[in-house]
This record gives structure tokens, sequence and C-alpha cells, in this order.
């Protein structure tokens, strides 16, 4: 991994190189300089004969990655090969992207999921076209198929009704399932980060710890005041349980199933996006967060206990022999403490990150998490040391 002096100096560099992407291992600076001949060198090359003859690129739309829709035009052997008139990228165009995305290898994990990780789950979650990486510069880009118009994308408000939880969490049995402990871990999928690898490169970067409990520190108002009053113990039992992943059984990991991550289909089935944050690592990782995230206090507290039996079923299903119930608990409870780390550090970043989520969002989540934690006993169980 290239140091962040030296990122900047190449990043400084190709600012001003004058080259305009023309062949697959081009990655263009900005979205302006994406034109019909790079496009059709990555969308077209099992087509022969189809080009892409010219583009639109959609509105603006910044956050941790530099996001853009374009609509494509194609000549007509295009046209009938059925490629995307609609797509949807994220790149890392901007230094503060790369900065985010880049030194935890963020953008990197998406790249490696779409290109070899994605075409073994059969779960619902966006297709791409195309995905690459320079690891000097670290810029990137992915280019999906936009389906914006055939989904519902949900934020903090959406409503997830019982039937959709349960639709999220035989997603994330499945995920979990089909690379548990798999070998492939260790070869092909040998240059995915750990959970802990993840870990240490964003504190050690993006000064994870420091915004996280500035986070909980701006988070009193709308924290249990029990938890709040125990604001020095967060983050030490969040260290805790991620070293935890070094001594648990490992799968392939979402890493971040907030709710603004997941999107509704037609038939009302629950769809998963976002694969930056992707991990080798515990299950647990996902169970807690997605269940915190996604339902109402209320809710997750009638429903919770349930779903955890739902998600040990599919896991069995898939082949895993899953441990008794109070280890599976007990893992959930502490899970908490990582899921809420991601959400302070949001409600509060570094000076030099990008403003990753409206504050609103960050409040719902926070609240939501914080109340689990409180009724689950979260610290409690992290104190106890179990591992």
């Amino acid at each position: 991994m290239p140091t962040l002096q030296e990122v900047q100096r190449q990043f400084e560099i190709e600012q001003t190189s004058g080259k305009a992407p023309v062949d697959a291992s081009d990655l263009p600076r900005s979205y302006e300089e994406v034109n019909p001949q790079w496009l059709t060198a990555v969308l077209c090359l099992n087509y022969p004969g189809a080009v892409v003859e010219d583009l639109e690129l959609g509105p603006t739309d910044e956050g941790t990655s530099n996001r853009r829709a374009i609509r494509l035009t194609y000549n007509e052997s295009g046209r009938q090969a059925g490629l995307p008139e609609r797509i949807f990228c994220k790149a890392t165009q901007t230094f503060q992207s790369r900065f985010v995305l880049g030194f935890n290898r963020g953008a990197e994990t998406e790249v490696i999921f779409y290109n070899k990780v994605r075409d073994q789950l059969d779960l619902e979650a966006p297709k791409s076209r195309f995905a690459n990486i320079n690891r000097e510069t670290l810029n990137s880009i992915v280019i999906l198929e936009d389906i914006a118009d055939q989904v519902r994308f949900c934020d903090e408000t959406t409503d997830i009704s019982r039937a959709r939880a349960e639709s999220q969490i035989q997603l994330i049995a499945k995920l979990h399932s089909t690379l548990y402990e798999s070998s492939q871990l260790d070869s092909e999928l040998a240059d995915l980060s750990s959970v802990n690898q993840f870990y240490d490169a964003t504190c050690e970067v993006f000064g994870w710890q420091s915004a996280a409990e500035n986070g909980v520190l701006a988070s009193e108002s709308f924290m249990p005041a029990s938890v709040f009053a125990r604001k020095e113990e967060i983050w030490p039992a969040t260290h805790f349980v991620y070293q935890l992943h070094l001594s648990l059984p490992r799968t392939f990991t979402h890493g971040d199933v907030h709710l603004k991550n997941w999107y509704i289909t037609a038939s009302d089935d629950m769809g998963l996006q976002d694969w930056q944050c992707a991990a080798v690592g515990h299950w647990s990782r996902d169970l807690a967060y997605v269940i915190s995230t996604a339902l109402s206090i209320e809710n997750r507290r009638a429903w919770e206990r349930e779903l955890l039996a739902l998600y040990i079923d599919r896991m069995k299903a898939g082949g895993v022999e899953m441990p008794d119930w109070d280890e599976v608990f007990t893992r959930y409870r502490q899970q908490m403490l990582p899921a809420l780390a991601m959400w302070t550090a949001t409600l509060t970043p570094p000076e030099d990150a990008p403003e990753m989520q409206p504050p609103a969002t960050s409040i719902k989540f926070i609240r939501r998490m914080s109340q689990a934690m409180e009724d689950l006993d979260s610290l409690d169980a992290c104190a106890s040391g179990s591992a």
C-alpha cells in the first residue's frame, strides 16, 4: 500500500498528465473525461462490432465515492446485443475519496467483489460491467447496471416489515454460508482485507478512534443515559470485539449492512449494494449491524430472537455447523459495538474527510444501536472477555 504522501504526489501527477482514457487499462480522472472510445473498450469487449456512439452524464452525486449515472447510445450491433442503455458508476476520482476509500482498501475491495465474488452468489445484489483500480494512485471505477427504475432504495425512514426483515436475514445467511471457511479465502480471494486489517487501516489513516469517540460525545442527547455514562468503555470494548475476529471462524462479510445500503425489489424482496467495506471475518458482524439499523426499536425488541433463530436455520441449511444459542446471542450482543463505531465516526468525521452521510441518518442509527446496546447489555458482554 502506498503512503499518503505517495498517493498525493501520484494524484498531482495524474491531474496534469493530460491523458484521456482510451482502453480498459486506463481510468478516467473525472466523469467529464469518460468518452465513447473508452466505454466501448470496457463495455463492448465481448460483443464484436458493438460500439458506444454517445453518452449523457447524469447529475453529480458525491459522498465517500464519486458517483454518476450515464445514459449510453450504441450502434446497431450494440443495441442488438442488449447492452445496458444506463449505467451507474462509483469512482475514487478526488483525493478525498482516495483518502477515505483507498487506504483502508475499500475501493479495491469493491473491485475484488465484483470481479471475483459476485458471480458466486445467488442473491439479490447489483451486477457490474467493469471494475478496476490503479493500486499506485488508488484511482478506481466500478460500472454497474443501473437498477434505479426497477427498485426502491432504502433510507433511514424506510419501513422494514417483518417479511422484509426476514428477507434481509435470509440474504446475509446465504452470503455467509456460501464462503464460510472456504479455501478461496486463502487462494483466489487472499487479496481481500480481513476485518482486522480494515479496522487497523481505518484507525491509522482515517483517525477512526478519535472520530468515533467524538461522535459518542456528540450523541449524549439521543443516546440512553446508561450507555453514555459508560462512554469511556465504548472504544476499548469496540477494540476488543474487533480482536475477536482473529480467533473466530471466517467468512465473507459485507461489513456495512446499514439500512441505506439495501433496496426493495418489485416483489418486495430485499437487495444489498455498496460492497466497499466487505472483508473476511465473523458472520456476527453483519448480523448485529443489519438488525440494529434496519428495524425500529420496538420491532427489533419484538423480533430479534426469532430473526436470530431464522439466521441459524438458514446457515445450517447452507451447510454451516453453527454454535449453540448462547454463543450466537453473545456474539450478536458484542457486535453492536463495531456497528455503533461506524456511525459515531460518521457523525463527527475527521476534518479531511468528505461528509459521508446527512446528520439525520447518523442520529437515527446511533439512537437505534445504542438502545440495542442498553437492552442487550452489550458492554457487559464485552467486559466478560468472552472469546
